[in-house]
Protein backbone atom coordinates (compact mmCIF):
# COMPACT_ATOMS: atom_id res chain seq x y z
CA UNK A 1 0.00 0.00 0.00
CA UNK A 2 1.20 2.98 -1.10
CA UNK A 3 1.61 6.40 1.07
CA UNK A 4 -1.82 8.01 -0.66
CA UNK A 5 -3.93 4.86 -0.28
CA UNK A 6 -2.35 4.40 3.49
CA UNK A 7 -3.77 8.19 4.33
CA UNK A 8 -7.06 7.70 3.00
CA UNK A 9 -7.02 4.32 4.74
CA UNK A 10 -7.00 6.74 8.33
CA UNK A 11 -9.83 9.04 7.15
CA UNK A 12 -12.69 8.10 9.61
CA UNK A 13 -15.80 6.33 7.14
CA UNK A 14 -18.00 8.76 7.95
CA UNK A 15 -15.50 11.79 6.54
CA UNK A 16 -14.84 9.59 3.63
CA UNK A 17 -18.19 8.75 2.56
CA UNK A 18 -19.13 12.74 3.05
CA UNK A 19 -16.00 13.33 1.17
CA UNK A 20 -17.48 11.33 -1.80
CA UNK A 21 -20.86 12.89 -1.33
CA UNK A 22 -18.89 16.40 -2.29
CA UNK A 23 -17.12 14.62 -5.29
CA UNK A 24 -20.16 13.82 -6.27
CA UNK A 25 -21.90 16.79 -6.30
CA UNK A 26 -19.23 18.89 -8.53
CA UNK A 27 -18.73 15.87 -10.80
CA UNK A 28 -22.39 15.64 -11.69
CA UNK A 29 -22.45 19.96 -11.80
CA UNK A 30 -18.95 19.20 -14.13
CA UNK A 31 -20.87 16.95 -15.92
CA UNK A 32 -24.02 18.93 -16.53
CA UNK A 33 -21.51 21.86 -18.20
CA UNK A 34 -19.93 19.93 -20.00
CA UNK A 35 -22.85 18.70 -21.65
CA UNK A 36 -24.14 22.22 -22.61
CA UNK A 37 -21.00 22.74 -23.92
CA UNK A 38 -21.08 20.04 -26.37
CA UNK A 39 -24.80 21.01 -27.38
CA UNK A 40 -24.14 24.73 -27.91
CA UNK A 41 -20.76 23.63 -29.22
CA UNK A 42 -19.46 26.98 -27.99
CA UNK A 43 -17.94 27.96 -24.09
CA UNK A 44 -20.94 28.45 -22.28
CA UNK A 45 -21.43 31.14 -18.37
CA UNK A 46 -24.69 30.04 -17.05
CA UNK A 47 -26.77 32.46 -15.84
CA UNK A 48 -27.36 32.65 -12.11
CA UNK A 49 -31.38 31.10 -13.22
CA UNK A 50 -29.00 28.49 -15.04
CA UNK A 51 -27.11 27.64 -12.12
CA UNK A 52 -29.96 27.24 -9.80
CA UNK A 53 -31.66 24.51 -12.46
CA UNK A 54 -27.80 22.73 -12.47
CA UNK A 55 -27.86 22.52 -8.77
CA UNK A 56 -31.38 20.68 -8.59
CA UNK A 57 -29.62 18.10 -10.17
CA UNK A 58 -27.09 16.65 -7.88
CA UNK A 59 -29.57 17.56 -5.28
CA UNK A 60 -31.75 14.85 -6.62
CA UNK A 61 -29.34 12.66 -7.47
CA UNK A 62 -27.45 12.11 -3.88
CA UNK A 63 -30.80 11.01 -2.29
CA UNK A 64 -31.02 8.37 -5.18
CA UNK A 65 -27.46 7.25 -4.46
CA UNK A 66 -27.63 6.86 -0.66
CA UNK A 67 -30.71 4.96 -1.11
CA UNK A 68 -29.08 2.61 -3.42
CA UNK A 69 -26.50 1.68 -0.98
CA UNK A 70 -23.30 3.72 -3.36
CA UNK A 71 -22.09 5.51 -0.01
CA UNK A 72 -22.33 2.19 2.33
CA UNK A 73 -20.06 0.44 -0.26
CA UNK A 74 -16.23 -0.52 -0.25
CA UNK A 75 -15.00 0.99 -2.78
CA UNK A 76 -12.04 -1.31 -2.64
CA UNK A 77 -14.04 -4.12 -2.43
CA UNK A 78 -16.61 -3.18 -4.98
CA UNK A 79 -17.23 -5.11 -7.39
CA UNK A 80 -19.44 -5.33 -10.95
CA UNK A 81 -22.53 -5.78 -8.89
CA UNK A 82 -22.28 -2.43 -7.08
CA UNK A 83 -21.15 -1.10 -10.41
CA UNK A 84 -24.50 -1.83 -11.95
CA UNK A 85 -26.25 -0.29 -9.28
CA UNK A 86 -23.97 2.43 -9.48
CA UNK A 87 -25.38 2.95 -13.25
CA UNK A 88 -28.79 2.29 -12.87
CA UNK A 89 -28.92 4.83 -9.62
CA UNK A 90 -27.47 7.47 -12.00
CA UNK A 91 -30.14 6.67 -14.89
CA UNK A 92 -33.06 7.17 -12.67
CA UNK A 93 -31.82 10.41 -11.23
CA UNK A 94 -31.51 12.12 -14.66
CA UNK A 95 -35.10 10.51 -15.29
CA UNK A 96 -36.20 11.57 -12.29
CA UNK A 97 -34.70 15.38 -12.37
CA UNK A 98 -35.45 15.58 -16.18
CA UNK A 99 -39.32 15.07 -15.17
CA UNK A 100 -39.01 17.36 -12.07
CA UNK A 101 -38.30 20.33 -14.52
CA UNK A 102 -40.72 19.46 -17.17
CA UNK A 103 -43.81 19.84 -14.58
CA UNK A 104 -42.10 22.19 -12.35
CA UNK A 105 -42.23 24.70 -15.17
CA UNK A 106 -38.95 26.13 -14.28
CA UNK A 107 -37.15 28.06 -16.62
CA UNK A 108 -39.79 27.02 -19.19
CA UNK A 109 -39.88 23.14 -18.76
CA UNK A 110 -37.34 20.89 -20.32
CA UNK A 111 -37.09 22.59 -23.81
CA UNK A 112 -34.78 25.11 -22.21
CA UNK A 113 -32.59 21.93 -21.28
CA UNK A 114 -32.62 20.20 -24.34
CA UNK A 115 -33.02 16.63 -24.91
CA UNK A 116 -29.61 16.36 -26.31
CA UNK A 117 -28.30 18.31 -23.18
CA UNK A 118 -29.88 15.41 -21.03
CA UNK A 119 -28.97 12.44 -23.14
CA UNK A 120 -24.93 13.54 -22.79
CA UNK A 121 -25.07 14.46 -19.17
CA UNK A 122 -26.71 10.72 -18.58
CA UNK A 123 -23.74 9.39 -20.42
CA UNK A 124 -20.99 11.47 -18.59
CA UNK A 125 -22.78 11.22 -15.42
CA UNK A 126 -22.59 7.25 -15.98
CA UNK A 127 -19.22 7.16 -16.79
CA UNK A 128 -17.69 9.31 -14.26
CA UNK A 129 -19.63 8.31 -11.43
CA UNK A 130 -19.45 4.46 -11.98
CA UNK A 131 -15.46 5.39 -13.62
CA UNK A 132 -14.35 7.43 -10.73
CA UNK A 133 -15.24 4.59 -8.27
CA UNK A 134 -13.41 1.99 -10.56
CA UNK A 135 -10.51 4.45 -10.53
CA UNK A 136 -10.68 4.61 -6.86
CA UNK A 137 -10.40 1.18 -6.59
CA UNK A 138 -7.39 0.37 -8.21
CA UNK A 139 -5.97 2.73 -6.49
CA UNK A 140 -6.00 0.66 -3.35
CA UNK A 141 -6.35 -2.53 -5.76
CA UNK A 142 -2.85 -1.73 -7.90
CA UNK A 143 -0.37 -1.81 -4.72
CA UNK A 144 -1.84 -4.79 -3.08
CA UNK A 145 -1.08 -6.97 -6.89
CA UNK A 146 2.03 -5.40 -7.24
CA UNK A 147 3.22 -6.55 -3.56
CA UNK A 148 4.16 -10.15 -3.67
CA UNK A 149 5.63 -10.73 -6.82
CA UNK A 150 7.49 -13.41 -5.49
CA UNK A 151 4.56 -15.81 -4.93
CA UNK A 152 3.39 -16.20 -8.19
CA UNK A 153 0.39 -18.76 -9.49
CA UNK A 154 -1.79 -19.71 -12.14
CA UNK A 155 -5.56 -20.22 -11.69
CA UNK A 156 -7.01 -23.02 -13.73
CA UNK A 157 -10.48 -21.89 -14.95
CA UNK A 158 -11.21 -18.34 -16.25
CA UNK A 159 -14.93 -18.47 -15.19
CA UNK A 160 -16.78 -17.12 -12.37
CA UNK A 161 -15.36 -18.95 -9.69
CA UNK A 162 -11.22 -18.15 -10.91
CA UNK A 163 -12.50 -14.85 -11.26
CA UNK A 164 -13.83 -14.36 -7.44
CA UNK A 165 -10.28 -16.68 -6.60
CA UNK A 166 -8.06 -13.68 -8.35
CA UNK A 167 -10.44 -10.71 -6.21
CA UNK A 168 -9.61 -13.11 -3.10
CA UNK A 169 -5.92 -13.37 -3.73
CA UNK A 170 -5.35 -10.05 -4.58
CA UNK A 171 -6.93 -9.19 -0.53
CA UNK A 172 -5.08 -12.15 0.43
CA UNK A 173 -1.53 -11.03 0.25
CA UNK A 174 -0.31 -14.34 0.48
CA UNK A 175 -0.05 -15.10 -3.73
CA UNK A 176 -0.03 -13.13 -6.96
CA UNK A 177 -2.50 -14.57 -9.58
CA UNK A 178 -0.29 -13.86 -13.07
CA UNK A 179 -2.73 -15.26 -15.73
CA UNK A 180 -5.42 -17.96 -15.95
CA UNK A 181 -5.31 -21.20 -17.64
CA UNK A 182 -8.73 -22.90 -19.51
CA UNK A 183 -9.34 -25.28 -22.19
CA UNK A 184 -12.24 -23.72 -23.17
CA UNK A 185 -11.34 -22.28 -26.64
CA UNK A 186 -13.51 -19.32 -26.36
CA UNK A 187 -11.50 -17.70 -23.89
CA UNK A 188 -8.17 -18.44 -25.10
CA UNK A 189 -5.95 -15.07 -25.57
CA UNK A 190 -8.98 -13.04 -24.35
CA UNK A 191 -8.12 -11.05 -20.48
CA UNK A 192 -10.19 -11.58 -17.25
CA UNK A 193 -9.88 -8.85 -14.85
CA UNK A 194 -6.56 -7.90 -16.68
CA UNK A 195 -5.32 -11.32 -16.58
CA UNK A 196 -4.99 -13.20 -20.32
CA UNK A 197 -6.12 -16.86 -20.58
CA UNK A 198 -3.45 -19.37 -21.81
CA UNK A 199 -3.97 -23.14 -22.65
CA UNK A 200 -2.54 -26.00 -21.29
CA UNK A 201 0.25 -25.75 -23.66
CA UNK A 202 1.96 -23.02 -22.50
CA UNK A 203 2.51 -23.79 -19.20
CA UNK A 204 6.00 -25.01 -20.02
CA UNK A 205 6.71 -21.28 -20.98
CA UNK A 206 4.64 -19.84 -17.96
CA UNK A 207 6.22 -21.47 -15.23
CA UNK A 208 9.84 -20.66 -16.72
CA UNK A 209 8.93 -16.72 -17.43
CA UNK A 210 7.03 -16.46 -13.91
CA UNK A 211 8.32 -18.92 -11.61
CA UNK A 212 5.49 -20.74 -11.22
CA UNK A 213 5.63 -22.84 -8.10
CA UNK A 214 1.57 -23.26 -7.57
CA UNK A 215 -1.81 -23.80 -9.98
CA UNK A 216 -5.25 -23.32 -8.15
CA UNK A 217 -8.04 -25.29 -9.67
CA UNK A 218 -11.20 -23.33 -9.77
CA UNK A 219 -13.41 -25.57 -11.70
CA UNK A 220 -15.57 -26.04 -8.48
CA UNK A 221 -18.36 -27.55 -11.19
CA UNK A 222 -16.23 -29.75 -13.23
CA UNK A 223 -16.59 -33.80 -12.96
CA UNK A 224 -14.08 -36.03 -11.08
CA UNK A 225 -12.77 -37.25 -14.21
CA UNK A 226 -12.24 -33.85 -15.84
CA UNK A 227 -10.32 -32.85 -12.55
CA UNK A 228 -8.47 -36.73 -12.71
CA UNK A 229 -7.31 -35.49 -16.42
CA UNK A 230 -5.94 -31.80 -15.37
CA UNK A 231 -4.18 -32.89 -12.58
CA UNK A 232 -2.75 -35.69 -14.60
CA UNK A 233 -1.47 -32.88 -16.84
CA UNK A 234 -0.10 -31.00 -14.49
CA UNK A 235 1.66 -34.09 -12.83
CA UNK A 236 4.64 -33.87 -15.16
CA UNK A 237 5.32 -30.35 -14.54
CA UNK A 238 7.26 -28.56 -11.28
CA UNK A 239 4.20 -27.50 -9.98
CA UNK A 240 1.86 -27.98 -6.91
CA UNK A 241 -2.14 -27.75 -7.61
CA UNK A 242 -4.48 -26.96 -5.27
CA UNK A 243 -8.24 -27.01 -6.04
CA UNK A 244 -11.34 -25.80 -4.52
CA UNK A 245 -14.26 -27.91 -3.34
CA UNK A 246 -17.04 -29.21 -5.16
CA UNK A 247 -19.92 -26.71 -5.86
CA UNK A 248 -22.53 -28.56 -3.67
CA UNK A 249 -19.65 -27.99 -1.08
CA UNK A 250 -19.33 -23.97 -1.53
CA UNK A 251 -22.89 -23.37 -2.72
CA UNK A 252 -22.53 -19.87 -0.23
CA UNK A 253 -21.43 -18.76 -4.01
CA UNK A 254 -18.49 -16.69 -2.68
CA UNK A 255 -14.86 -17.92 -3.33
CA UNK A 256 -12.57 -17.35 -0.88
CA UNK A 257 -8.49 -18.14 -0.77
CA UNK A 258 -9.57 -20.50 2.46
CA UNK A 259 -11.30 -22.87 0.25
CA UNK A 260 -8.54 -23.77 -1.38
CA UNK A 261 -7.73 -27.36 -0.08
CA UNK A 262 -4.79 -30.01 -1.31
CA UNK A 263 -5.37 -32.57 -4.26
CA UNK A 264 -7.11 -35.79 -2.26
CA UNK A 265 -7.41 -39.12 -4.14
CA UNK A 266 -11.07 -38.77 -3.88
CA UNK A 267 -10.62 -36.04 -6.37
CA UNK A 268 -9.21 -38.50 -8.51
CA UNK A 269 -11.64 -41.67 -7.60
CA UNK A 270 -14.71 -41.19 -9.81
CA UNK A 271 -16.27 -42.84 -7.48
CA UNK A 272 -16.76 -42.90 -3.65
CA UNK A 273 -13.83 -44.33 -1.88
CA UNK A 274 -13.91 -48.16 -0.89
CA UNK A 275 -12.90 -48.95 2.82
CA UNK A 276 -10.04 -51.58 1.79
CA UNK A 277 -9.43 -54.91 3.24
CA UNK A 278 -6.72 -54.88 5.80
CA UNK A 279 -6.21 -58.64 6.07
CA UNK A 280 -6.21 -58.85 2.00
CA UNK A 281 -3.56 -56.15 2.02
CA UNK A 282 -1.02 -57.42 4.74
CA UNK A 283 -1.36 -60.99 2.84
CA UNK A 284 0.02 -59.54 -0.26
CA UNK A 285 2.86 -56.75 0.67
CA UNK A 286 3.97 -57.17 3.92
CA UNK A 287 7.57 -58.76 3.37
CA UNK A 288 6.75 -58.95 -0.12
CA UNK A 289 8.22 -56.77 -3.23
CA UNK A 290 5.28 -54.72 -4.81
CA UNK A 291 5.17 -52.79 -7.74
CA UNK A 292 3.16 -49.59 -7.94
CA UNK A 293 2.48 -48.15 -12.03
CA UNK A 294 2.48 -44.80 -12.11
CA UNK A 295 4.03 -44.43 -8.77
CA UNK A 296 4.10 -40.50 -9.11
CA UNK A 297 0.58 -39.59 -9.67
CA UNK A 298 -1.53 -38.37 -7.19
CA UNK A 299 -3.15 -41.65 -6.60
CA UNK A 300 0.12 -43.71 -7.43
CA UNK A 301 1.63 -41.13 -4.57
CA UNK A 302 -0.68 -41.84 -2.09
CA UNK A 303 -0.48 -45.98 -2.83
CA UNK A 304 3.29 -46.05 -1.79
CA UNK A 305 2.73 -43.99 1.37
CA UNK A 306 -0.34 -46.77 1.88
CA UNK A 307 1.99 -49.36 1.48
CA UNK A 308 5.31 -48.75 3.12
CA UNK A 309 3.41 -48.78 6.02
CA UNK A 310 2.78 -52.09 5.36
CA UNK A 311 6.21 -53.30 5.55
CA UNK A 312 6.66 -54.64 1.90
CA UNK A 313 10.34 -56.30 1.23
CA UNK A 314 10.99 -54.02 -1.46
CA UNK A 315 9.05 -51.38 -3.59
CA UNK A 316 9.47 -51.03 -7.09
CA UNK A 317 8.41 -47.44 -8.64
CA UNK A 318 7.23 -47.39 -11.88
CA UNK A 319 6.42 -44.35 -13.36
CA UNK A 320 6.59 -42.57 -17.41
CA UNK A 321 7.21 -39.00 -15.49
CA UNK A 322 10.53 -38.45 -14.73
CA UNK A 323 9.94 -35.35 -12.28
CA UNK A 324 6.98 -37.23 -10.62
CA UNK A 325 8.87 -40.23 -10.48
CA UNK A 326 11.66 -38.29 -8.39
CA UNK A 327 9.32 -36.89 -6.45
CA UNK A 328 7.92 -39.83 -4.51
CA UNK A 329 11.12 -41.78 -4.58
CA UNK A 330 13.04 -38.58 -2.51
CA UNK A 331 9.55 -38.40 -0.45
CA UNK A 332 9.23 -42.06 0.69
CA UNK A 333 13.31 -42.59 1.66
CA UNK A 334 12.62 -39.13 3.33
CA UNK A 335 9.99 -40.80 5.65
CA UNK A 336 12.47 -43.88 6.38
CA UNK A 337 9.90 -46.20 7.30
CA UNK A 338 12.03 -48.55 4.57
CA UNK A 339 15.30 -48.99 4.00
CA UNK A 340 16.02 -46.91 1.52
CA UNK A 341 17.97 -49.51 -0.75
CA UNK A 342 14.55 -51.28 -1.05
CA UNK A 343 12.92 -48.58 -2.77
CA UNK A 344 13.73 -48.89 -6.73
CA UNK A 345 12.42 -46.19 -8.77
CA UNK A 346 11.71 -47.27 -12.59
CA UNK A 347 11.65 -44.91 -15.45
CA UNK A 348 9.42 -46.36 -18.58
CA UNK A 349 6.00 -47.16 -19.54
CA UNK A 350 3.46 -49.90 -19.26
CA UNK A 351 2.96 -49.86 -22.92
CA UNK A 352 6.56 -51.37 -23.04
CA UNK A 353 6.00 -55.16 -22.87
CA UNK A 354 9.78 -55.93 -22.87
CA UNK A 355 10.56 -53.45 -20.10
CA UNK A 356 7.64 -54.83 -17.80
CA UNK A 357 9.00 -58.46 -17.90
CA UNK A 358 12.58 -57.31 -17.40
CA UNK A 359 11.68 -55.09 -14.21
CA UNK A 360 9.18 -58.06 -12.86
CA UNK A 361 11.74 -60.88 -13.61
CA UNK A 362 14.88 -58.88 -12.33
CA UNK A 363 12.99 -58.03 -8.59
CA UNK A 364 10.93 -61.01 -8.91
CA UNK A 365 7.89 -58.73 -7.92
CA UNK A 366 4.78 -60.43 -6.14
CA UNK A 367 2.28 -57.94 -6.26
CA UNK A 368 1.50 -55.13 -8.69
Amino acid sequence: MNKATETISLIAPPVRRLIIVVLDVFLLLGCLWLATIIHLNEAFIPSTAQLMMALTAPLVAVPIFALSGLYRAVIRYLGEQALWVAAKAVTLATLIWAVMIEFSGLLGGITEVAHTTLFVYWSLATVTIVGGRLMVRELFWRPVRNRFKGNNVLVYGAGEAGAQLVQALWHSHDLYPVAFLDDDARMLNRELLGLKVHSMSNLSRLIENYGIKEVLLAIPNASRSRRREIIRQLQCFPVHARVLPSVSEIARGKVNVSDLREVEVEDLLGRNAIPPNQELLTQNITGKTVMITGAGGSIGSELCRQIIRLKPKQVVLFDNCEHALYQIDRRLKERELVNPGNIVPILGSVLTQSLVEHVLDKYQVDTI
